[in-house]
């Protein structure tokens, strides 16, 4: 994003924001969960939570870094906002080579049991 992108879509989110970091952080450190994910950053001195910027942003996770390269931010996502740590692509491709929904299960879960419920 440019700056001007950038306080485009996050401007709902905060009182007021700066096109560029002119003397402030643009954005502060951020909080985050024990998964890595933002929980909440500053946005010019302004407190947000991850997934109000991530859904500001259009980010596909708060699963996020972010870096400034001279008047640009760019940011760097990992996954697709599920945080339930299975990836549909790997999980697709082991179901394509034979693995059973139980071996799957196992490979990303630790410690998990399937069980068929009674109603």
């Amino acid at each position: 994003y440019t700056g001007a992108q950038f306080a485009r879509q996050i401007l709902p989110y905060v009182q007021a924001i700066p096109v560029s970091s002119a003397g402030r952080p643009l954005l502060g450190p951020a909080v985050r969960s024990s998964t890595g994910r933002v929980s909440q950053l500053s946005v010019a001195g302004e407190n947000v939570s991850g997934r109000d910027f991530r859904g500001a942003l259009q980010l596909p996770s708060t699963n996020f870094t972010w870096r400034f390269e001279g008047e640009q931010v760019v940011f760097t996502v990992r996954g697709h906002g599920h945080g339930v740590g299975l990836c549909q692509y790997g999980a697709d491709g082991m179901a394509r080579a034979g693995k059973t929904a139980g071996e799957i299960i196992d490979f990303y879960y630790t410690d998990v049991t399937v069980k068929s419920l009674q109603r």
